[in-house]
Order: structure tokens, then sequence, then C-alpha cells
């Protein structure tokens, strides 16, 4: 995410481009930095709406946030389209700022300003400040995430989410991710004639009940 200040910081440094480096980054930057690590977003996104559809739901919705660079957000526009096409569902898309209002909004323009039969079975929720403020309107709208609607949540191994639920997630591993960047590095070191790798990282599913839902709530 810090790339463009990185790169500032490397020449006020006088550091050798030449110096092998490893970007670690959540997929938010506005430049493709080689190598890196990182979510393969379009793929997270795909996985946890084909959970929704494996339910048997076809009304969906994606919270992204404000904060993701232009040139991602197209990309993931791009793999939702490729999934409506696909199973015929259809997407909701919404981009909030990451945030507890920013999740409350969202919701709201879901769920409050829509008709019964055309409000989402299924949300994916991609950042963690979100869902705070999702799970606070669902509760003043008396929803409850497992029975009126299906909530899977994009999140970081070893950072607490809001404690109403246990959470359907899609988890990824951060310290996981720190450590192969050090591992590429040290091998770059060793191995100097051959070019550093790029990793897309791939999340584990946990399955818990927030993203199933009852037969009467699906109707």
């Amino acid at each position: 995410v810090w790339s463009d200040l990185f790169e500032e910081a490397a020449k006020l440094a006088k550091l050798s481009p030449d110096i092998p480096r490893v970007y670690v980054g959540g997929g938010r930057s506005s430049d493709i930095f080689e190598p890196a690590i990182c979510p393969d977003l379009s793929q997270i996104t795909h996985r946890a709406l084909e959970q929704f559809h494996n339910q048997g739901m076809d009304r969906l919705a994606v919270l992204l946030h404000a904060n993701i660079a232009q040139p991602t957000l197209d990309l993931l526009f791009e793999s939702i389209k490729r999934f409506e096409k696909l199973t015929g569902c259809g997407c909701q898309i919404v981009v909030p700022p990451p945030s507890f209002a920013g999740g409350m909004k969202a919701i709201k323009q879901l769920f409050a300003d829509t008709p019964a039969n055309e409000r989402p079975q299924g949300i994916f929720v991609f950042d963690n400040r979100v869902l705070e403020g999702v799970t606070e309107t669902l509760h003043m709208l008396d929803l409850q995430a497992g029975q009126d609607v299906g909530i899977i949540v994009l999140s970081h191994r070893g950072i607490e989410l809001t404690d109403h639920y246990e959470w359907s997630r899609l988890e990824i591993d951060i310290i996981q991710m720190g450590r192969l960047a050090v591992q590429i590095l040290l091998q770059q070191l060793s191995e100097p004639d051959q070019y550093p790798c790029s990793l897309m990282i791939h999340p584990r599913w946990i399955a818990a009940q927030t993203h199933t839902m009852t037969q009467g709530a699906q109707a």
C-alpha cells in the first residue's frame, strides 16, 4: 500500500535500484511492482459469491471500499460481471468509505431503500472496518445475519472481528505473506542470477453460520 512512499525513501537513502526487493500488498496500491506478494482479490470475490450461489441465493451484493485504487476496482467489477454472466445471479456493488459510517450507509442503501423482493440475500463485506457498521445497521433493521441475509467477510488472521457473530469468512494470513517475502529475498541474495518471483495468495475459507439462510428468508 505504501509502495510510492517506499520508493521515495529508497531514493533519499541513495539505495541502488538493483537491491532485491519484494512488495507485500493488499491489492489496493495504484501501481503494480514486481516482484510482489498480494491476495488475488478478483478470485476472492468470485469465491465468496460462489459460496452464496451454492446456497441457492441469486440476489447478491458486494461492499467494496472507497480507498481501493481504480485499476483494482476495475478488475473487481469485471470479475463480478463475469460471475453474473456465468451464474445468472444479480449482484449489486456498493463502494462505501472503509468506516463504521460507511457500513451503515451501505446497508441502509441496500435494505431500507429497496423493495423486499429486490433486497440482497447474501452480502460479501470486503473490509472488516465496514463490518461493524453493517452489523449495527442490521440490528437496527431487525435483520439477522445467517437468517435474514447471508454475510461473508474478507478478514486477516489475528485481527478480531466484531463479536456479535461467529462470522463466515475468507481469511488471509498476513504473517505468511511477510514470511514469503523474506524467503524470496534470502533466495535472491544467495542466488542473484535467479529473478525473484511474484505470488498471489489465496485465502482460507472458514465456514460459520452467517453465510447460510433459512428457507423462509430465501424465498
